[in-house]
């Protein structure tokens, strides 16, 4: 391998692995921009989390996308994947007006599809127009998503999400869905099956050919779980996910590498993040006021501002009481939490059972101190429900009115660390000083008021 400055290409004898490691390179490249604070078209990607996923043994059949533990690893945590595993010029891609080869994405392997009927549309929108604003896809024309024949880490992404972080889920709130249960049971069976297999063979065989049993047997179960799961079921947000395969026009016969289609395919998926999170941030106010289940004397403010933060936080019902459908009586604030979290892009994870934890790391690590827990609970004691929907700003005094007792204890513990992730995150000074190299974990718990449930409960070793 050597540079030619001159070309801006990378040129080489022989065969050097471009698929999938320059997918590595533009993965890590993304990394670095965001991590310095660049911009691509104007844009500067806020509020965002980046997951980054490096798996073996994938052109062996997926191996390590089989083995990785994604359900804890993005379960809940992530609601778009892309993976840069694919030839521009590959199995069936499209071509255009001039037979020229077309950027394009995979969305469907083994009849299975990656986009999600909630949020797939979201995801291809967010990449033409990041190709737009590049001037790489001309206005009106659409990305075109095909279906490969062959088979790739993003079918196992999507495969594994329905069948292991979200069919568990629904299960375990409607354990009487047999159907789903039985098909999810053939699913599991299978992947056992095939784990085992894969330990019993050298690193660079097959457990089989991808169009025969075990592996096609498995690919059909994905089929069948997606489908139930989307045939007349309303997910929740949490259960979102769609994922595609972007190309890039790459082969190891021009014996070079083209930097130029490499930068570009960078700055797409740049671009992509930036207007997803932008997107997200400013649907907010949408996600937060959806799940306060009491009315609310609406008042316009500056969205982000203190006084509306405690206004919605102080007006959500908090008993302690567990709910007519079965949900602890802090899940409506759960929710907004969760909602909150999400929209700006904060790592998150959250369990009726204790509550909600979160993390938000400076883009500069810094020293790499330990980082900084701030804790609240999520129930009060001292509430009248119906109190809630009487909360007011007095804009004179400064203040927020209310009429019988609201749960300030210690919902304003929530609004003061949700606060605090807020300034963090938008790099605000206090006192002259901007806080540098830091990590803070939030923990919101549940049953605080009688016993200190949540807390006992939580997984802190972990967390």
């Amino acid at each position: 391998l050597r540079l030619d400055r001159e070309a801006n290409a990378l040129r080489h004898e022989g065969r050097v692995g471009q698929d999938c490691k320059l997918g590595v390179v533009m993965a890590l490249a993304v990394l670095e921009s965001l991590r310095l604070g660049k911009t691509v078209a104007g844009l500067k990607p806020t509020g965002w989390t980046v997951h980054v996923l490096f798996t073996i043994g994938e052109e062996s059949g997926q191996k390590g996308a089989i083995r990785a533990p994604l359900p804890r690893l993005c379960g809940s945590r992530v609601r778009h994947a892309l993976v840069l595993d694919r030839m521009t010029r590959g199995a069936r891609a499209p071509k255009g007006p001039k037979n020229e080869p077309t950027r394009h994405v995979v969305s469907t392997y083994k009849k299975v599809p990656l986009l999600d009927a909630a949020c797939g549309e979201e995801l291809v929108s967010r990449l033409e127009d990041s190709m737009r604003l590049l001037q790489l896809l001309p206005a009106g024309a659409r990305l075109p998503c095909i279906e490969s024949p062959n088979c790739a880490d993003a079918l196992e992404l999507r495969g594994r999400w329905d069948a292991e972080v979200v069919a568990p889920q629904i299960l375990q709130e409607c354990p009487q869905d047999a159907a789903l249960a039985q098909v999810v049971s053939e699913y599991d069976s299978i992947t056992a099956k095939i784990r085992k297999l894969m330990d019993t063979i050298p690193a660079e065989d097959r457990v089989c050919s991808m169009n025969k049993a075990p592996r096609y047997t498995r690919y059909e179960a994905m089929l069948k779980v997606h489908e139930l799961l989307n045939k007349g079921r309303r997910l929740d947000q949490r259960y979102w996910f769609s994922c595609v395969n972007l190309s890039y026009d790459y082969s190891e016969d021009f014996k070079c590498v083209e930097l130029q289609e490499i930068e570009e395919t960078i700055a797409i998926v740049l671009g992509f993040i930036a207007l997803y999170s932008s997107q997200a941030f400013r649907g907010e106010a949408t996600l937060a006021t959806s799940v306060v289940p009491s009315p609310v004397a609406v008042v316009e403010f500056d969205k982000g501002s203190l006084a509306d933060l405690a206004l919605r936080v102080l007006s959500i019902p908090n008993p302690q009481k567990v709910q007519g459908d079965g949900r602890p009586g802090e899940a409506a604030l759960m929710d907004f939490i969760c909602d909150w979290l999400r929209a700006r892009g904060i790592s998150h994870e959250s369990d009726p059972s204790w509550g909600v934890h979160a993390v938000l790391s400076a883009a500069d690590p810094g020293l790499g101190k330990p980082g900084v827990l701030l804790g609240a609970h999520l129930d009060s004691d001292v509430l009248d429900v119906d109190a809630c929907s009487s909360l007011r700003l007095d804009r004179e005094a400064n203040a927020l009115r209310h009429e019988g007792r609201v749960g300030q204890d210690c919902k304003l513990g929530v609004v003061m660390a949700l606060a605090v992730l807020e300034s963090l995150r938008l790099g605000k000074t206090v006192a002259g000083l901007k806080p540098t190299g830091w990590t803070v974990h939030v923990l919101f718990t549940i049953g605080e008021e009688s016993g200190q449930k949540g807390a006992i409960r939580a997984p802190l070793p972990r967390l």
